[in-house]
């Protein structure tokens, strides 16, 4: 059931509310009133598989991963952002690693 975010005309009090049917009464959570309009909500989403690394070993690296040779090529390649790039070069540091001590 989906979640929606909902901001109050009369006190400005923004309340997310998980509606059952589409067509539910929409009250204000602090002062009751019927007067709310719908908002456009930020979406998330839950990767299929844990990183590796988290965010901050990933910021952390950036600069190095940056400075290291035929970088540029690879940040510029990936049309993404710096931080996605970063995210699958990390991403694939650790799965060679993790490959190496499996051969151990």
């Amino acid at each position: 059931m989906p979640l929606f975010d909902f901001r109050c005309k009369d006190c400005r009090a923004v309340t997310e509310l998980l509606l059952t049917a589409p067509d539910a009464r929409v009250l204000c959570g602090r002062c009751h009133s019927t007067q709310v309009v719908r908002l456009i909500s930020r979406f998330s989403f839950k990767a299929a598989q844990a990183p590796k690394y988290s965010e901050e070993f990933r910021e952390k690296t950036l600069p190095f991963l940056k400075s290291r040779p035929g970088a540029a090529e690879l940040f510029a390649e990936g049309g993404g952002s710096e931080e996605a790039t970063a995210y699958k070069l990390t991403e694939a540091i650790g799965e060679r690693v993790d490959s190496a001590l499996e051969n151990l």
